[in-house]
């Protein structure tokens, strides 16, 4: 931060205004364990008898396929053999492309019922599967989860694949591949693709078996007075680390400390509300921010804000300095959760959204908050 004339004072006063304490909204019970099992019906293509040669096409139960997607017998000429299966457990059957350039299979699965566990960001997804291809040819099998939100509206994805050619040393062949990301806050459903490609020859032979899509706890709970869980909303968050800015990507525990960019992006910031495990939680946008939190502060997390010049700030005095007086916003925030812990007891204030400002004021050296505000549903009320 640059100083004015006065570069200390305006560093204290900045620092004294620059702070919001919010008592962080909701509460970490959930309303339904997260499911730990493979969330995937028919994931190894055994539901059905499965092509015997590859060119009649079968199309495997509880997928919604495209083009000629089937579900192909281990075994069958030109295709991986039953001693490949032992050796991955493939079963009887593996998802193939069949015949056509371009073929896909569609399943997508309702995770409502860990709404709760997943707005806290306390939640991993685990895609992963046996993916493959013919020989030395460079037909692929790719595997997307996209996060979707209450309305269908996509909020991120996992993907694993394509297994090259070069990656089966030119060999028929399906490798084992995984990936693991954050679940975005707002997830409701997942839909779960996979696209095989027909690069050449007369076959679609990407290969997939055993596809499982998994849910987890991604972090451990929060500590008061030491550290918090943070996952990314919406749009670019970043963190603070040795010195400079990295995107936030997956959940995560950070240390009380630590500071925060959402000036491009929201973040879902999860505390411990007591030392009795008790959690709260709130999203925050629009600002740099510094994560605060004492061990006897009774859960109360602070906020404070950083960033942006204080230049305005110089020294004087009288008429004149009132006269130059600059509400120019220097600092702010936007967030849902409650500012204070007398504002927790309003029912009105439980889901506001409020934004906080810091403006510089010219002349005379002082350097105040604008105003904070509470967006209720029906009022707008001043701090």
């Amino acid at each position: 931060m640059s100083g004015g004339t006065d570069s200390r004072r305006v560093r204290s006063l900045a620092a004294l205004v620059g702070a919001v304490a919010v008592v962080i909204v909701g509460s970490g019970s959930a309303s339904g364990a997260a499911p730990t099992a493979n969330l995937l019906q028919n994931p190894g293509a055994e539901a059905g008898p499965g092509s015997p040669d590859g060119v009649v096409i079968d199309p495997p139960p509880s997928w919604t396929t495209t083009a000629s997607f089937t579900a192909t017998q281990y075994g069958a000429s030109g295709f991986p053999t039953t001693a490949q299966s032992a050796s991955i457990g493939g079963g009887s059957n593996f998802f193939a492309g069949g015949n056509t350039a371009l073929a896909t299979a569609t399943q997508t699965v309702d995770v409502s019922a860990a709404r709760s566990q997943i707005d806290a960001g306390t939640q991993l997804a685990t895609l992963s599967g046996y993916l493959g291809g013919f020989a030395s040819q460079a037909d692929t099998m790719t595997v997307t989860a996209t996060y979707l939100g209450a309305s269908g509206n996509s909020l991120g994805s996992l993907r694993i694949g394509p297994v090259t050619a070069a990656d089966r040393g030119g060999q028929t062949a399906l490798l084992l591949r995984a990936a693991s990301g954050a679940i975005r806050v707002g997830t409701r459903s997942i839909r779960v693709v996979m696209t095989a490609t027909r690069l050449e020859g007369t076959s679609n032979d990407g290969y997939a078996d055993n596809i499982s899509l998994t849910l987890a706890g991604s972090t451990v709970a929060p500590v008061l007075g030491r550290a918090v869980n943070v996952a990314v909303v919406s749009g670019r968050v970043l963190i603070k680390l040795r010195g400079r800015f990295v995107p936030l990507s997956a959940t995560q525990q950070i240390p009380v400390g630590s500071v925060l960019d959402t000036t491009r992006g929201t973040v879902r910031l999860t505390s411990a509300a007591n030392t009795r495990g008790a959690t709260q939680f709130g999203d925050f946008t629009g600002g740099v921010f510094q994560v605060g939190q004492s061990r006897g502060g009774g859960g109360l997390t602070d906020l404070n804000l950083s960033g942006g010049s204080f230049r305005g700030c110089a020294v004087g005095a009288g008429r004149r300095a009132v006269a130059t007086r600059s509400s120019r916003v220097v600092r702010r925030l936007r967030g849902n959760a409650w500012r204070t812990a007398a504002m927790a007891r309003s029912p009105a204030s439980r889901a506001a959204w409020w934004t906080y400002a810091t403006s510089a004021i010219g002349a005379t050296s002082a350097c105040a908050p604008a105003r904070a505000t509470s967006h209720g549903p029906r009022r707008r009320e001043p701090v």
